[in-house]
């Protein structure tokens, strides 16, 4: 699409009781664009095609959010023709009432659309970039200036847990990122999106939900065509942070070469721990493909939230394969080169080591909870202890006991197999026991 012809001045000026549709859109390119001076923005010859029925059929227009809910956001129609892929980035001024907590995102976008990012702007950063459509390279591809909030690879509505939202102040600045791709041979692509972003009053929320995107090293993603499965494994932690970072949600990214995405606890001494992330499950099932699906990888919900200690962190795993069709494939922007990265969600805690409150009491927790044959039960152990664990019917009656042995100082996992505990459908109480302090948690067993 990008662009050919923008309007002449005698079209401007022509004196016509009507412009055409396609004249129209012709200006509506112009602005989108930020309205250049000296540069072409419309593809007249594209244009003429779309508006004569070669069209790739529209998106409907979803309904907005209600006056002092929520609003509304569209991006495009961006015209495409056959074959070709585009990204961009819009930044967008939202003026609201007050201060508010968003706790919501819904999204509607074309199927054709690789993936759509939300970011918001550092208070004043949005004074570097200009108005219009700005075309994603490697100059500008992950801007210091903004911090990622949600993204996307099919459309959806994402309501972030109980008790936790986004911060918006009264003059927010997003930055819209959209990537599409025209798969169609024959039709014109109008891609298009509508973002409803719901809020509620500051100060209802416990808890500030946080983003973050952790990419592989660009430089070291080098794919030869050897069609050999290559592995890159890479550990992200924060050295000596007293932190706590409470696991939302966990998606994986690359392109079309990538078979694989796991991503794994870390455990104090550098090692894997724990798998968290699966990339050969399906995005909406769950069910296991038996292979990675890079173009809707799945989003991995964390119900209770995960927590563990930032300075150990997480551990991302990917494979790629280049079956010879490029002789070396390496970072880049499009799907015919590599990315490596994921997205994660989540709050925080102050673990100091010496306040009773943040030790081990707080961080017993268990994964997943509903849960079918086995449940994780994970806690974080201010120093190296012996541990138990009770498990108590509906009516108060023990059902199970077990000692656990000693556990070292740091985050711990143990699994509780429903089987093992004599655990049928219902809701039941575990009570930890580590040293000298005891915790509980309320889990129920599901078919």
């Amino acid at each position: 699409m990008l662009l050919n012809n923008r309007p002449k001045g005698d079209k401007c000026l022509a004196a016509k009781a009507q412009l055409s549709s396609v004249e129209v859109e012709m200006f509506r390119q112009w602005i989108y664009f930020g309205a250049p001076l000296t540069s072409n923005v419309a593809d007249e010859a594209v244009l003429t095609q779309y508006y004569n029925g070669l069209a790739v059929p529209s998106i409907p227009v979803p309904a907005a959010p209600a006056p002092g809910t929520g609003f509304q956001l569209k991006l495009g129609k961006i015209f495409l023709a056959p074959g070709e892929e585009f990204e961009y980035y819009i930044k967008r001024e939202v003026v609201l009432p007050d201060t508010v907590e968003v706790t919501r995102m819904d999204l509607k976008m074309n199927s054709f659309s690789h993936h759509f990012i939300v970011f918001k702007y550092d208070p004043g950063q949005e004074n570097d970039f200009p108005d219009g459509l700005r075309v994603v390279n490697f100059s500008n591809v992950f801007p210091d200036q903004t911090r990622y909030l949600l993204a996307w690879s099919n459309p959806g509505d994402i309501s972030l847990p109980q008790g936790t939202a986004y911060t918006f102040p009264q003059s927010t600045f997003l930055d819209l990122n959209y990537h599409i791709n025209n798969y169609s041979q024959d039709s014109i692509l109008g891609a298009e999106m509508y973002l409803n972003v719901y809020y509620q009053p500051k100060g209802t929320a416990q808890k500030e939900m946080f983003s973050d995107i952790v990419l592989y090293p660009v430089t070291g993603l080098i794919i030869p065509g050897t069609n050999n499965e290559m592995t890159f494994t890479r550990a992200d932690y924060v050295s000596g942070s007293n932190l706590i970072y409470n696991l939302w949600s966990l998606k994986s990214h690359t392109h079309k070469y990538g078979t694989d995405y796991d991503v794994y606890l870390r455990n104090a001494d550098g090692s894997k721990g724990q798998q968290v992330y699966e990339g050969f499950l399906d995005e909406e099932s769950g069910v296991n493909l038996g292979y990675y699906n890079w173009s809707h990888p799945p989003t991995a919900y964390y119900d209770p939230l995960l927590p563990f200690p930032a300075q150990y962190g997480l551990i991302q795993e990917a494979k790629f394969r280049n079956c010879c069709t490029q002789p070396l494939v390496t970072f880049g922007l499009t799907t015919e080169d590599e990315m490596m990265l994921y997205y994660v969600q989540y709050t925080t805690d102050i673990a100091t080591g010496t306040d009773e409150d943040t030790k081990d009491v707080n961080m017993f927790d268990a994964y997943p909870n509903p849960f079918n044959d086995a449940t994780n039960l994970r806690f974080h152990l201010d120093k190296s202890s012996t541990v138990s664990i009770e498990v108590f019917d509906n009516l108060g009656r023990k059902v199970f006991t077990q000692n656990m042995g000693h556990r070292p100082q740091g985050l711990n996992t143990l699994t509780l197999d429903a089987a093992t505990a004599n655990m049928v459908n219902g809701n039941y109480l575990i009570r930890l026991t580590a040293g000298d302090k005891v915790s509980s948690k309320q889990i129920m067993k599901v078919n």
